[in-house]
């Protein structure tokens, strides 16, 4: 399943939307080589401060990942247009596969409390 056909149903719950987006990067990190690197979450600005990326809702990590996603298309785009013969969908993988946010979608704090 690609990402934007999980960003656009509306049936599927948040929660089922990071799984399935954890499981298209992983494919792509597979590809990208760096299923063993670790990437560290990232501080998101919120309206409440910097929370780290595993705090979120599953609700707010898709607006996050739909954001990072949108901008992995339009930086991919710009490059293949800078360098004839660059492959769209490789820059996309590799940027998908390195991504701070997309790598840790699915991490999590374990709190009995939040």
């Amino acid at each position: 399943m690609k990402l934007s056909d999980i960003f656009n149903d509306k049936d599927m719950s948040a929660t089922d939307k990071v799984a399935k987006i954890a499981k298209v990067v992983t494919k792509a990190r597979e590809a990208y080589g760096n299923t063993d690197a670790n990437i560290t979450a990232p501080e998101i600005h919120t309206v409440n401060g910097l929370e780290d990326l595993k705090m979120l809702s599953a609700e707010s990590k898709i607006a996050v990942a739909e954001s990072e996603v949108q901008n992995i298309k339009t930086v991919s785009y710009e490059y293949t247009k800078s360098f004839e013969g660059a492959s769209l969908n490789k820059k996309i993988e590799e940027l998908l596969a390195i991504s701070p946010i997309l790598a840790n979608i699915a991490a999590s704090v374990d709190s009995d409390y939040i």
